[in-house]
């Protein structure tokens, strides 16, 4: 009888024995976790790529300008604009259309029905023979631009989404203490990742395909609020310039 009485505390004793050992090293895992705020704050370092794209008309202007040229005799005689027989009525162009530059990527855009170019013939509201080359993206780009004035973006800078970065691994961590001027002692991370990008825009490719990025990221907790603030973050890619054409 008192062999088995020893035979169970012994095995009370271990089966204690192994929860404190169980909860020490979940306390010290815990102590170097990585906060999730921090963690968050990685995230919103991978982030979407754009490239800047040319602005393209106002679509009310043209149609002011087409209207405007196709009732042009009446309303130069009736404002007074007619001069040797020429209408001269004041020059509205600078506003209402954009010269179309012979750019590359626009007319490739152009080539698969992502820009609409057209043509207007102002020649008789001027002096000498004057035809604007003006573009629209169309909608089929929609659902990859912002800040056209085809979306309703008036004087915005176009941009389209070519890609997006997406974490793979991070693969180091430390957290340690230091002394920052005018905070005095506060807790770091020093993080190093590994990354990739994906399309997002059909009509490009990466000129690395499967190319593994690396990047760093060091933050502190601001003692006077409290908030986890970047001191150094640092991206291996190169943005749009990762992008082709098919």
């Amino acid at each position: 009888m008192i062999c088995i009485k020893n035979a169970w505390t012994k095995m009370l004793y271990f089966l204690l024995g192994v929860f404190i050992v169980i909860l020490v090293l979940s306390l010290i895992d815990n102590a170097y976790a990585i906060p999730s705020e921090v963690k968050k704050i990685l995230e919103g370092q991978m982030g979407k790529i754009f490239v800047s794209l040319p602005q393209d008309c106002d679509p009310d202007s043209v149609a002011k300008q087409k209207a405007i040229e196709e009732k042009s005799w009446r309303n130069c005689w009736a404002n007074g604009y007619v001069r040797d027989g020429k209408c001269i009525m004041p020059p509205l162009h600078p506003t209402v259309s954009i010269t179309f530059r012979d750019s590359k990527f626009l007319q490739y855009l152009a080539n698969k029905g992502y820009v609409k170019v057209e043509t207007l013939d102002v020649s008789n509201l001027y002096t000498t023979k004057t035809i604007y080359t003006f573009f629209y993206y169309t909608d089929k780009i929609s659902p990859y631009a912002s800040g056209a004035y085809k979306f309703g973006m008036k004087g915005g800078s176009p941009k389209l989404l070519c890609g997006e970065r997406k974490l793979k691994s991070i693969d180091y961590s430390n957290k340690f203490n230091t002394e920052m001027y005018g905070m005095g002692r506060v807790v770091v991370w020093a993080l190093t990742y590994s990354y990739q990008i994906e399309v997002v825009f059909p009509e490009l490719e990466l000129t690395n395909p499967g190319k593994i990025f690396k990047g760093k990221l060091q933050v502190l907790k601001d003692p006077r609020d409290g908030e986890w603030k970047i001191v150094e973050s640092e991206k291996q890619d190169g943005g749009s310039r990762e992008f082709t054409f098919k």
